[in-house]
C-alpha cells in the first residue's frame, strides 16, 4: 500500500497502459562459506542469487515492438554473484582486507517496463574489488578505525543521499547510457566505480565518515563527490548527524537522471530516535542543495523525508505499523535558477528495505525530484 503525488518522471520512460493482470515474484538467496581460517587469516567464499518475473496482460504496451494489443508480455530479470573475501591479522588489533566479487545479470522475455533493457540483455563482469586496513579495538565500544578504496557498494549515513550507484542498464537506449546487462528492477550492479572511504569510531558517542566516490555510469554523469558525515549515536536514544557532499565533477551528457552541476554543495541533517520508547522509531532526514551563479548556473533546491515506525515484537511474525512522508522539490519554470532537487545516488544495499520516492524510485529511478510520496502499512 502507498501513494504517489506529483511525480516527474524523466524523457525515456516509455508508456504503459491498461493492464489488467500483474504478477510479480523476486526471490533472493545469499550466502557466505568459510573456507579457511588458520593464523590470522580468514577467507570466506561468497554468493548471491536474485531472480524477478511479471507477466502482463491487455492492453499493455502502447509500441509495436513487444506484441500487440492484447497479448502477454512478460519480463525476467535475474543475477548471480560469486567471490572472494577475506582479511589478515598484523598486528594488536591491526588487519588489512579485501573483496573480489564477479557477476553475471540479465533480462528475459521483452525487458523491463521503462525500456531500459531489452528482452535478450546480458552481461558478465567484476562487481566489486576493493581493499584496506582496519583497527578494532579489543574493548568493546573501543575505538575502531577502517579504510578502504577500490570498486565497492557503500552507504553513507541512511542513504538518503548516496546508498548506491543505480540505475543498471541494458540496451533499451543504445549510444545514450551504459550498457551493463539489465536488470534495471533488481539493480544488479550498484558498487560505485571508485571509491575512498574513512569509517571512524571514537569509542564515544561520536562517530565520522570521510569519503571520494566517482560512479562510471554515463546516465549519473559519470560524477565524482567528495564529503564528510559526522554522527551523535546514544545506544537508547538513537542519533543525529551532519553530512556534508560537494559534486566536484559532473559530465554534461545528454542522457542523465538528474542534470546536477559540478560545485553543487549538500548539507544533510539526518536522525533517528525511539524516545525511549521500546519498539517505536522516529527516522527524518533534510538535505539542502546550493550553488552559487547566475541563470541557470545557480541551485536552489531541498529535499526531505519524515516517518515513523512501530514494531509489535511480541505479536506473532512481529509486524509492524508505519507512517511516511517525503518532498522533493521541483524546478520553477518562472525562474532561471534551478531548482529541482538532483536525488544524486540514493538507494539502499539490500533488498525490501522501502526507498524515499516509493513506486519510481522503488523501480530503481532515480526519479526523486518533483515529487511528493506518501506511505503507511
Amino acid at each position: 500500500p502507498g501513494g504517489q503525488n506529483a511525480m516527474s518522471l524523466k524523457s525515456g520512460m516509455k508508456s504503459w497502459i491498461g493492464a489488467s493482470v500483474v504478477a510479480l515474484t523476486v526471490v533472493g538467496s545469499a550466502q557466505a562459506a568459510e573456507v579457511y581460517n588458520k593464523n590470522g587469516v580468514l577467507l570466506n567464499l561468497n554468493g548471491e542469487i536474485q531472480a524477478f518475473g511479471s507477466a502482463v496482460t491487455e492492453d499493455f504496451y502502447t509500441g509495436t515492438e513487444r506484441g500487440d494489443t492484447g497479448s502477454e508480455v512478460t519480463w525476467t530479470e535475474g543475477l548471480a554473484k560469486l567471490g572472494l573475501s577475506g582479511e589478515v591479522d598484523i598486528t594488536r588489533g591491526w588487519k588489512v582486507f579485501g573483496a573480489v566479487t564477479g557477476i553475471m545479470n540479465g533480462n528475459g522475455g521483452e525487458g523491463d517496463a521503462g525500456g531500459f533493457g531489452m528482452g535478450g540483455d546480458g552481461d558478465v563482469g567484476l562487481f566489486e574489488a576493493y581493499g584496506g586496513i582496519k583497527y578494532e579495538s579489543a574493548n568493546k565500544g573501543g575505538p575502531s578505525i577502517k579504510l578502504s578504496g577500490g570498486k565497492q557498494a557503500i552507504k553513507i549515513a541512511d542513504g538518503f543521499l548516496i546508498g548506491a550507484d543505480v540505475s543498471t542498464m541494458g540496451s533499451g537506449f543504445p549510444g545514450a547510457a551504459t550498457d551493463e546487462g539489465g536488470t534495471y528492477y533488481l539493480n544488479a550492479r550498484k558498487a560505485f566505480n571508485n571509491t575512498v572511504l574513512l569509517n571512524v569510531e571514537t569509542g564515544t558517542p561520536i562517530r565520522f565518515d570521510v569519503f571520494h566516490l566517482e560512479t562510471g555510469k554515463r546516465q549519473q554523469g559519470h560524477a565524482q563527490v567528495a564529503g564528510g558525515n559526522v554522527e551523535w549515536v546514544d545506544e537508547k536514544w538513537g542519533k543525529l548527524g551532519f553530512m556534508y557532499t560537494r559534486i566536484l565533477d559532473s559530465d554534461p551528457a545528454p542522457f542523465q537522471f538528474a542534470a546536477r552541476l559540478e560545485d553543487t554543495n549538500m548539507y544533510t541533517i539526518h536522525g533517528a530516535t525511539s524516545f525511549g520508547i521500546k519498539d517505536f522509531e522516529l527516522a527524518g532526514n533534510f538535505t539542502s542543495q546550493q550553488r552559487d551563479g547566475s541563470g541557470d548556473q545557480e541551485v536552489d533546491a531541498y529535499g526531505w523525508a519524515l516517518g515513523a515506525t512501530y514494531k509489535f515484537s511480541n505479536a506473532r511474525w512481529t509486524p509492524e505499523i508505519m507512517y511516511r512522508y517525503s518532498q522533493f522539490s521541483g524546478d520553477d519554470a518562472s525562474t532561471l535558477e534551478r531548482e529541482g532537487f538532483d536525488p544524486l545516488f540514493f538507494g539502499s544495499l539490500r533488498w525490501s528495505t522501502w526507498f524515499q520516492g516509493e513506486i519510481a524510485a522503488n523501480y530503481s529511478g532515480p526519479f526523486q525530484s518533483n515529487t511528493t510520496c506518501i506511505r503507511s502499512v
